[in-house]
């Protein structure tokens, strides 16, 4: 939450890269057990998004920035 507020993402701070590859083995899990995992494949595709931009080594909270951005279109 801190960085979120104070809107500081470090690079090598647990990176979006990172985080994607443990969404990845969690999705995965769900897929196999018959969950519904939406909220998650939301996450990843922010993740994606983040990686695209340029954001892939920054803080995972770093997507915080593409949702704002989203709202205020």
């Amino acid at each position: 939450m801190e960085a979120i507020l104070a809107e500081h993402y470090p690079e090598g701070a647990f990176p979006v890269n990172y985080a994607m590859k443990d969404l990845a083995y969690a999705l995965e899990l769900t897929a196999e057990a018959g969950i519904d995992a939406a909220g998650a494949d939301l996450v990843k595709a922010l993740f994606n998004e983040a990686v695209e931009s340029g954001l892939g080594e920054c803080y995972h909270p770093v997507i915080a920035t593409l949702i704002d951005r989203e709202q205020s279109t």
